[in-house]
């Protein structure tokens, strides 16, 4: 069958990125670099992915929103 295409939608704050995967909910991670929630996110969705049985599937887009703001936040 066809791969379903996801999408990452990282979103970058003060604190580092978040990152989520927009068709399949649970899939939630956090990293200090973009490397690093790339790798975290695909571990997550493999694992999500595999409990709720969807074994053809592909990152197919990429989303990075900036959700940082001028003022000073605390990590």
């Amino acid at each position: 069958g066809t791969a379903m295409n996801l999408t990452a939608i990282i979103e970058k704050s003060e604190c580092g990125f978040s990152a989520y995967i927009e068709q399949i909910s649970g899939v939630n991670t956090q990293g200090e670099t973009l490397e690093e929630i790339r790798d975290n996110l695909k571990d997550a969705l493999s694992i999500v992915a595999d409990l709720k049985g969807i074994h053809n599937y592909k990152i197919s887009r990429e989303v990075i929103l900036d959700k940082s703001t001028t003022v000073h936040k605390t990590c």
